[in-house]
């Protein structure tokens, strides 16, 4: 069931294991503080970071996410697309 936008569930995908799995979006507040594609991939970056890897690690998450105007809206570049991962240079955040 779409939630704000949003489809209502993320793809998760695991290539070590070869595995996909759909799970549901994060409750409403959760959405209403992480705003956008942007936001919320940061949000699940925070969670799936294990402190201390590498960002060539496997376990390093890289995190594919559009934003809730994707798909509906006739505005202009809402439909990008957002790479949210740690930066191998300097080890923090980068959401490009």
């Amino acid at each position: 069931m779409p939630k704000g936008g949003y489809d209502g569930r993320i793809l998760r995908v695991d290539l070590s294991r070869g595995t996909i799995w759909f799970e549901p979006l994060p409750d409403d507040n959760i959405l209403k503080l992480f705003i956008g594609g942007k936001g919320l991939g940061l949000w699940y970056l925070y969670n799936l970071y294990k402190p201390g890897t590498s960002p060539f690690d496997l376990e390093d998450p890289l995190i594919f996410m559009t934003g809730p105007l994707t798909g509906i809206s006739p505005i202009p570049y809402a439909n990008n697309t957002t790479a949210i991962s740690i930066n191998a240079v300097t080890g923090y955040t980068i959401a490009a």
